[in-house]
């Protein structure tokens, strides 16, 4: 299981080093408090990256080179392939945790600044878990193949959905309070009880490594 963790870990360390790097050069020149929160949604934007592409990049391999056939011709069990492929994205998001507040640390601000930081990166970081797993569940359902097909066509859907709709008059963000969700958003990033929603996510990331590891991967 070593193995098939490191052999998808280099694709996180390629991605990693390609966009978390050079975000932290960039932050540690512009080191001021003004930067200090765009800084923090940038490097979300990239953890949610680096996390989704390392899962399908790394599902990519395994479809090209007929992974999952090879994997039961070895000692090994389907649960413990699942288990090393849902253990992949927390790795990554610790890493990229411990690597984010490293960064953090340049700027010129206190303890509790920080501590909400670590509130928001923990509210997010549920999300992306919830993310990968997904993309798992899909790739192995339909083959990476047709996942990346039906992916593509929902958001295309979904891009030109929004427009028509604005168009029609059906979907407008004028008439849609903005500001009231965003203080609610906002406020439940800095206050809300995060412990119980990383337990609840986790319990729901749990409930799809067990699906996952019924499926016949394709």
């Amino acid at each position: 299981m070593i193995k098939i963790f490191l052999k998808d870990f280099k694709n996180f360390l390629i991605f990693g080093a390609v966009l978390t790097a050079p975000s932290a050069i960039l932050w540690s020149i512009k080191k001021t408090d003004e930067i200090f929160p765009v800084a923090v949604f940038v490097q979300l934007a990239f953890t949610f990256i680096i996390t989704a592409l390392s899962v399908m990049i790394s599902e990519q391999n395994e479809d090209t080179h007929s992974g999952y056939t090879l994997y039961m011709t070895l000692p090994v069990t389907r649960r413990a392939v699942t288990f090393t492929k849902f253990l992949f994205p927390i790795v990554i998001l610790l890493l990229l945790w411990g690597a984010n507040r490293l960064i953090y640390s340049m700027f010129p601000v206190g303890p509790d600044i920080l501590a909400q930081v670590d509130s928001i990166t923990l509210a997010f970081s549920v999300f992306f878990l919830l993310n990968a797993g997904a993309i798992y569940l899909g790739i192995w359902l339909l083959g990476y193949p047709k996942f990346i097909q039906f992916s593509s066509g929902a958001l295309a859907v979904f891009v030109f959905g929004s427009f028509v709709l604005s168009k029609l008059g059906l979907f407008n963000l004028d008439k849609m309070n903005l500001a009231a969700m965003a203080n609610s958003v906002e406020h439940w990033l800095l206050h809300g009880n995060h412990l119980k929603f990383l337990a609840a996510g986790l319990a729901v990331y749990l409930t799809m490594g067990i699906a996952a590891n019924r499926i016949e991967k394709k």
